[in-house]
């Protein structure tokens, strides 16, 4: 390349010149082209990744240990394509992970990074909880409720910033779908094993039952007999004490028939405890009295499940070992925003009546586990005893107010 000097004279461009022109015409494009290449890439890195994702988290067992090592290779990618200057060479991109709980308690925190506080626990609405910079939480709309995702994007150039947004699109996509497919398949689980509830709880009425009904009369019969007959009256104790058995063997197999078809509507809390106060009212000699307080509360159907199965079994232990008088379930929603249901009674106390019950009072505390809520036994003031459920209420996860930390994306980006 030559210029023309202004007495006719030509002469080279210097080299350096020469080269700056060049570079002026020919990046641009060039630079465009390897961004847009780099993208390309990305996404098409991320397709070979993901194919296979969304089956394999459909078909685990347990997310809360299985999702790390399937999500392995993904995180890996992201960490090499997206390193941070800040950020530590084994803190990843995926931080932690929420799920809805499958029966409705909360949340379930997964951690996917290494330094993420290991374990996993439950929670509320982690929508609403402080983020650190240059993170954000990523929606996930799941069949089951709203989940999220903690992603550490800091610090990352502009381009960067997209690139990375782009693959999260396509990770999202398939996570949300192996998820549906997971919930999907612990709710088939679950209908499967309330019929099978159900089917033995129709074998036991047709079969067991009915004789265990035909052996209560017989022997009330036969204690009748020997009471009124001289003759057999040194048999009497033996028969009555076979008589209480059979009537306490009777009554035994009614209540697993019940617990086994017991399923509640949330809408239908109320009519359950009211159904479940006339029928041991019926039984014994109690007088009850219910204290219901609440009405449309913000509980699925499972929590409306396990709490009833709480209160008649709190109902069967003071009716068989209290012997009391009185009892009283009441319940109630408190200003710190939680269901608050008490079972007393005015019997003899938890002390003479805590081996008896041991293992019914376990099967209480884990469905009072199971639902996220709080269960406390202890004696009740001049006598008798209380059985306290405290259930936190959740509001909606699918709501994020935009004054909270979770509402900020990065760049400013609502």
């Amino acid at each position: 390349m030559t210029v023309m000097q202004s007495n006719g004279i030509t002469r080279p461009v210097a080299g350096r010149l020469q080269r700056l022109l060049e570079w002026l015409i020919s990046t641009p494009p060039n630079r465009y082209s390897r961004s847009r290449a780099v993208a390309d890439n990305a996404q098409v890195v991320m397709q070979r990744l993901l194919p296979d994702l969304a089956c394999d988290i459909a078909s685990c067992q347990h997310p809360a240990t299985d999702l790390v090592p399937l999500l392995a290779p993904v995180q890996s990618w992201l960490q090499q394509q997206f390193k941070s200057t800040r950020a530590s060479a084994h803190d990843g991109v995926l931080k932690t992970l929420w799920l809805p709980d499958i029966k409705g308690a909360g949340y379930r925190c997964i951690a996917l990074s290494s330094l993420t506080e290991t374990g996993t626990g439950t929670g509320n609405d982690p929508a609403h909880q402080p983020l650190p910079a240059g993170s954000w939480m990523q929606p996930l709309a799941l069949s089951q409720g709203c989940g999220w995702l903690l992603v550490n994007g800091q610090p990352l150039k502009a381009h960067d910033q997209e690139q990375l947004e782009q693959c999260l699109t396509l990770f999202t996509a398939v996570l949300r779908r192996g998820l549906n497919g997971w919930y999907q398949q612990q709710q088939r689980l679950q209908q499967a094993l309330q019929e099978e509830r159900q089917w033995h709880a129709a074998e036991l009425h047709d079969s067991v039952a009915q004789v265990l009904g035909y052996l209560r009369m017989s022997s009330a019969r036969l204690a009748k007999r020997c009471d009124n007959n001289a003759e057999l009256a040194p048999l009497l104790p033996d028969v009555l004490d076979l008589s209480e058995q059979c009537l306490f063997a009777y009554r035994q197999t009614r209540e697993l028939i019940a617990t086994s078809r017991l399923s509640t509507l949330a809408s239908e809390l109320g009519s359950g405890l009211n159904q479940l106060v006339e029928e041991f009212e019926e039984r014994s000699a109690l007088v009850f009295e219910l204290d219901n307080r609440c009405e449309n509360l913000p509980i699925d159907d499972h929590q409306a499940t396990q709490l009833l199965y709480i209160v008649r079994e709190s109902v069967c232990n003071l009716v068989r070992h209290a012997h009391a008088s009185h009892a009283r379930i009441r319940l109630c929603r408190e200003a710190d925003d939680q269901l608050v249901c008490d079972i007393e009674d005015n019997g003899r106390g938890i002390q003479a009546t805590a081996n008896s019950g041991s293992f019914g009072l376990q099967i209480m505390q884990e469905r009072a586990q199971r639902i996220g809520a709080r269960l406390t036994i202890g004696p009740r003031q001049p006598s008798g005893t209380r059985v306290r459920l405290q259930l936190p209420l959740v509001s909606s996860p699918a709501t994020v107010r935009h004054d909270s930390p979770a509402a900020t994306h990065p760049g400013g980006k609502p």
